[in-house]
């Protein structure tokens, strides 16, 4: 629960409020399907709630697991698009350059 709290602009109070009872209740039924207890990761289960049609039943459940996949590959894919691009940045400023930079810059001191 705590997790929806970092994204209030994805729920209303209402929702939020429906999302804790939800949340409740798909807990103490998902403990009594056989077919939840291999489950490895969020994916599996994602999968499970849509087969099972419990996403009808339950949909600010299915719009939490979804933010929580989502969030999941989007901080996989920026942490592998950053790198690239700091090596790209670096490859076009050469020492010189910043040697010129940093010899332009004027002196910021004051005489007091």
């Amino acid at each position: 629960m705590r997790f929806s709290e970092f994204y209030p602009g994805n729920f209303s109070h209402m929702e939020w409020v429906t999302l804790e009872h939800q949340l409740g209740v798909y807990i103490d039924n998902i403990y009594e399907h056989e077919r939840t207890a291999n489950l490895k990761d969020f994916g599996d289960l994602a999968c499970i709630i849509v087969e099972t049609k419990k996403h009808l039943l339950h949909p600010q459940v299915y719009r939490f697991l979804k933010l929580v996949l989502i969030l999941y590959v989007a901080t996989a894919t920026v942490e592998r698009c950053f790198p690239a691009m700091k090596i790209k940045i670096f490859e076009k400023v050469t020492n010189d350059v910043v040697i010129k930079r940093f010899q332009k810059i004027e002196s910021h001191r004051i005489n007091l």
